[in-house]
């Protein structure tokens, strides 16, 4: 009549997107439209982004427990999982000279070309560039069983079953966080820019950005348990599908350090490159959602309470937010505060821009756990 149910979990996610092109490579030319990392030059080549982050394996643990009245006729059942942050932390370099060559693919919103803010280049700037990313992910829910049918096996060779309905609620979780940093010292034959003012030689530019996403899906579901009994073994397979409203919430921030080496001054002011004033700052939306499970598991009596059990556990959500769907490639140079033009008070397009961009998400993997009847 009573249970209590607990498990390790060995789960895979969708992984989350990196974005569009984040880092080039290339030969320093001049003009620069000729190469330099920039896109659809010839010798440009992606060490970063247009790909994908956080593949996995993830670890956790789910715990649950049930109870069933005496005539078999109603019961309740809840249930609690937890897969722990995981993520990754990429770095690129140059060495003290520059080299190699390494710069971060922009589009022009003025005049709609692609171009590139440089990170290192050849006695110019030397630099690193770093991506870090985690993504973490739980849920919970709570359903009333109604038992629809039962046999019970009373002999060793005879198969037993049931099948068992179930409505309830769900709640689930996925946070991401997504980070880009720059760093650039000037070189002899490099200028840099901050804020308006040049930074000479022996100078430092440093540019972040933050992007963090945080998906809280909130429904009703309805579903299925069923099972089969042989002798001291049990397969279990449960079917559920939930239809509610999914909490979208997308935090963008940004900022640029410069320390000028002729006056010794460092100072930081907001926007990076990626999160400037035209779309830095929190934004919401709740869109309907579905979310259907599926759960197989083989338990095995240890004693007449204890089984060990075995499964395979599927989650899918048709609709989230992901930090690299919502970056903008498009920059306003006027906005950016490392470029020579920056001026805000210059009307232009608003650009970088926030716009919604959803994907599904799944997540899927086995559990081995231990189940107690009482």
């Amino acid at each position: 009549r009573t249970w209590l149910d607990a498990d390790y979990l060995l789960f895979w996610l969708k992984p989350a997107p990196a974005g569009p092109a984040l880092l080039t490579t290339g030969n320093l030319t001049t003009p620069t439209s000729l190469g330099s990392g920039i896109l659809g030059t010839p010798s440009a080549s992606i060490l970063a982004g247009d790909s994908y982050l956080n593949q996995g394996p993830y670890s956790g643990f789910r715990i649950g427990g049930g109870w069933m009245n005496c005539a078999g006729t109603l019961g309740a059942e809840g249930s609690f999982f937890y897969l722990a942050q995981r993520g990754i932390d990429e770095s690129f370099a140059s060495d003290a000279t520059g080299n190699p060559l390494l710069a971060r693919p922009i589009i022009d919103a003025r005049s709609g070309n692609e171009t590139v803010l440089f990170v290192s280049a050849p006695n110019a700037f030397a630099g690193s560039f770093n991506v870090a990313s985690a993504t973490e992910f739980f849920g919970a829910d709570g359903n009333v069983l109604l038992p629809w049918k039962r046999c019970v096996a009373c002999y060793p060779d005879e198969i037993g079953y049931y099948v068992t309905g179930l409505g309830g609620f769900l709640y689930l979780n996925l946070r991401d966080d997504l980070t880009l940093a720059q760093s650039s010292n000037v070189l002899p034959l490099g200028i840099g820019f901050f804020d308006g003012a040049p930074i000479g030689p022996g100078g430092n530019i440093s540019l972040s950005d933050d992007i963090r996403t945080l998906n809280q899906f909130y429904g009703g579901q309805i579903g299925l348990k069923a099972g089969l009994t042989w002798w001291r073994l049990t397969l279990n397979g449960t079917a559920k599908v939930a239809l509610g409203s999914m909490r979208e919430t997308a935090d963008l921030s940004g900022s640029t350090t410069g320390f000028n080496a002729l006056t010794g001054m460092t100072a930081t002011v907001p926007g990076g490159l990626y999160v400037l004033s035209t779309n830095a700052g929190q934004h919401n939306r709740n869109i309907i959602a579905v979310a259907p499970q599926g759960m197989l598991a083989l338990a095995v009596e240890i004693t007449s309470q204890i089984k060990l059990t075995v499964g395979y556990t599927f989650i899918y959500v048709s609709d989230v937010a992901r930090p690299g769907n919502l970056i903008d490639r498009t920059i306003n140079r006027t906005e950016l505060p490392s470029s020579q033009t920056f001026n805000p008070a210059v009307p232009g397009p608003q650009r970088p821009g926030f716009t919604w961009s959803g994907t599904d998400f799944w997540a899927q993997g086995i559990n081995v756990g231990l189940s107690l009847r009482f």
